[in-house]
């Protein structure tokens, strides 16, 4: 008897993957359907905001970006806050590049390879928070939700923000003043 339910129930379990296994054949896209929809420019979306992005220029870097809220307010803030992290993730990576042209222009005895100055240079990104600034925002909302899309735009300027890098680096100033002088440096 015992076998028997075990047995049903084995059974059953199969047939219930069978079946959820063969639904997917429905599924199956046409041969000339597209694989991917290609990205538009939202018509509602202000002038001032194209997409999601970081803009570099020689004096200052910009980025963009959008966040869902419950709210006008937290959207707005939310969008800044996600500008704000694309702008240090950002820079952190051309800061890890340039270091890493530096290495290879300047040779290993900068320092610019010393685990001290490689731990520091990582967290130089905490200098966006003590120098950007919100240049515009804007909210819409979200079609079918009761909830908000705030947008965002943010920016720094690079003379304040290599004088707060100046400022973080100040304990490996003899390396940093030689990255800085560095054909690489001239690109950030």
């Amino acid at each position: 008897m015992h076998r028997t339910v075990i047995s049903i129930v084995i059974l059953t379990a199969i047939v219930l993957v069978a079946a959820a296994c063969s639904g997917t054949s429905n599924t199956t896209r046409p041969p000339d359907t597209p694989q991917k929809e290609t990205a538009h420019k939202d018509d509602a979306l202000p002038d001032w905001f194209g997409e999601e992005s970081v803009m570099y220029d020689s004096s200052a870097v910009q980025a963009y970006a959008g966040a869902i809220g419950p709210d006008a307010a937290s959207a707005e803030a939310k969008a800044a806050e996600r500008a704000t992290t694309l702008l240090k993730r950002s820079i952190s990576g051309r800061l890890e590049a340039v270091r890493a042209e530096a290495v290879q222009e300047l040779g290993m005895e900068a320092g610019l390879a010393n685990a001290d100055f490689l731990v520091d240079l990582r967290k130089a990104d905490g200098a966006v928070d003590e120098t950007v600034t919100t240049l515009q925002t804007g909210t819409m909302p979200v079609e079918g939700q009761s909830s908000m899309r705030g947008l965002a735009a943010v920016e720094l300027s690079k003379e304040e923000l290599i004088e707060q890098l100046n400022k973080r680096m100040s304990a490996h100033a003899e390396t940093w003043n030689a990255m800085k002088q560095s054909g690489a440096f001239q690109e950030f």
